[in-house]
Parts: C-alpha cells; sequence; structure tokens
C-alpha cells in the first residue's frame, strides 16, 4: 500500500511538473509567432532568408510541442524574440541601403541604354528586321526605366 501510495504521489507531481511547464511553452511559442506575424511582411521582402530560419526555429518550438516536450519547446522559441530584434535591424538596414542602390541604377542604366544604341547602331551582317526590333526595344527603355 506504500508503495501504491508512493507511486501515485510520483505520477502526480511529474503531470503536476509537465503541466507547469506547459503554458510556460505554450506562452513563448505564442509570443514568437506573434512577434514574427509583425513583421513577417517586410522580412520577406528584405531578407527572406532569415525569415525562414526564424521560422524554421518557431517550427521547432511547436513541433516540441506537440511531442509533449516543453522544456525543448521553451528553448526553440524563448530566443525567437531577440533574433526578431536583429531581423528587424536588418530590415531597417535593407531599406536605407535602397536610396544608395537606386542613385547608382539612375546614374548606371541611362549609361547602359546609351552604349546598347550606339552598338545596335554600329551592328552590320544582322537581318534587318531584328536589327529594327532590337532599335524599337532600345527606344522603348527609357520609358520603362523612368
Amino acid at each position: 500500500m506504500k508503495k501504491l501510495i508512493t507511486v501515485l504521489c510520483c505520477g502526480a507531481l511529474l503531470i503536476a511538473g509537465c503541466s507547469l511547464s506547459k503554458a510556460p511553452a505554450q506562452a513563448a511559442i505564442k509570443a514568437a509567432e506573434e512577434a514574427l506575424n509583425l513583421v513577417r511582411a517586410e522580412a520577406q521582402q528584405f531578407v527572406p532568408d532569415q525569415l525562414a530560419m526564424l521560422e524554421t526555429a518557431l517550427g521547432n518550438a511547436k513541433n516540441s510541442f506537440a511531442k509533449g516536450d516543453y522544456n525543448a519547446a521553451i528553448a526553440a522559441a524563448k530566443d525567437i524574440p531577440l533574433k526578431i530584434k536583429d531581423l528587424t535591424a536588418a530590415i531597417e538596414a535593407k531599406k536605407a541601403e535602397l536610396p544608395k542602390v537606386w542613385e547608382a541604377l539612375a546614374k548606371d542604366v541611362p549609361k547602359l541604354i546609351a552604349s546598347t544604341k550606339a552598338a545596335v547602331a554600329k551592328a552590320k551582317g544582322v537581318d534587318q528586321a531584328v536589327l529594327d526590333e532590337a532599335k524599337a526595344g532600345i527606344e522603348a527603355m527609357p520609358a520603362t526605366w523612368t
């Protein structure tokens, strides 16, 4: 009888311990998921590789939770909000970089169009229909670029 009570007490403690870990694991996963949802659209646009890594980490946390390994779920989910701060900084850095890239393109593309136009004008031994098509394409480039 004493052994039965001991086993039942140990079982109750084990169940209580598991249920104590379940709520924090669920909260950690929820917090990570909500934080990731806030930046998902911009992250997909500017840093998709970093987003994929965080989605994998979140998936690992969810899988651990589904298997009942709440401590592993907490471990997998706890760093995600901190990594999202890094992700947000990377998004902002990419956004700050865009005007510089645009300025470089604004200088280089018109030069490339002009050199292509000159090369087509000098082309010899090319079918006239192909040449006319190339010239028409080059003439349309500035309109599509700006």
